[in-house]
């Protein structure tokens, strides 16, 4: 169904991995459901560059159904698209991943940051690449326009946790699960 989100695990590929290895869960992708054309689903994504491809079901992929109205999942897909559409995926953005990854295992670290800096939480630190342009960000910024349009407050509650511009596939798992179920 539309908005559906599809998580991948088991997954080869050295990004795949070390997203991985950096989270601690086995999860490495996530894409949101676009709907059917031509009697195959479609799933919006960034993979080698954003857009939309043929969904078909595979036992590594988990698929989480979405409560939004299709209405409304379709304008956000459509907002997000307008802004990412065809763009290269952002691989430059895997320096993020040891950087939270060292952060959240050494606080101390983290502490020493937050005495020149206003911190909060590794969550939600910002990263220095385009917005969209990685399947998490993706995945986060048509789940948050959707929850902000119906005002799901327990969806918008978790998602505000994070900072949208800097998140694992496990984060949007973890946004599902509590936001969702």
């Amino acid at each position: 169904m539309i908005g559906d989100s599809f998580i991948w695990t088991e997954v080869d590929g050295i990004y795949a991995k070390l997203q991985k290895w950096f989270s601690g869960y086995d999860m490495s992708h996530i894409a949101i459901s676009s709907g059917y054309m031509a009697q195959v689903e479609w799933k919006y994504e960034a993979v080698a560059a954003v857009g939309a491809f043929p969904y078909y079901p595979q036992d590594n992929i988990k698929v989480y159904p979405c409560p939004y109205p299709k209405e409304v999942i379709e304008e956000a897909i459509r907002k997000v698209a307008k802004k990412s559409y065809g763009k290269i995926y952002g691989f430059m953005q895997i320096f993020y991943f040891p950087r939270r990854f060292i952060y959240e295992k050494i606080p101390f670290l983290w502490w020493i940051r937050c005495l020149f800096n206003d911190c909060e939480s590794p969550k939600k630190l910002n990263n220095w690449f385009p917005r969209s342009y990685i399947c998490t960000e993706v995945w986060y910024d048509i789940v948050k326009y959707c929850a902000e349009k119906v005002k799901d407050t327990k969806m918008l509650s978790v998602m505000n946790e994070y900072h949208g511009n800097n998140l694992y596939v496990s984060d949007c798992y973890e946004m599902i699960i509590r936001g969702w179920e």
